[in-house]
């Protein structure tokens, strides 16, 4: 398993830990249900921020790569009509 995989699946164990932590919690009225909500809304846009995070890192080394191989991909400029027009 790579590491952005692993990063992937650790974010989810970890939210999905909070969440059930948070339902735990809610069940045996430590906390309200507006907290309960706040805190499901809070865990849910962090674990999307950490994951958009980990993707554009994996994008990016992507592309890292694919410039050093000097691979022409559609969206990096090259226009192989361009000698046509």
């Amino acid at each position: 398993m790579n590491p952005m995989t692993r990063g992937l699946v650790l974010t989810a164990m970890l939210s999905g830990a909070l969440i059930v932590g948070a339902v735990l919690l809610w069940v045996t009225e430590v906390i309200g249900l507006p907290l309960f909500l706040g805190a499901v809304v809070l865990i849910s846009i962090a674990q999307m921020g950490v994951t958009m995070r980990i993707l554009a890192e994996q994008k990016r080394a992507w592309r890292a790569n694919a410039a050093a191989r000097d691979d022409r991909s559609p969206g990096d400029g090259f226009d192989p009509m361009k000698k046509y027009r």
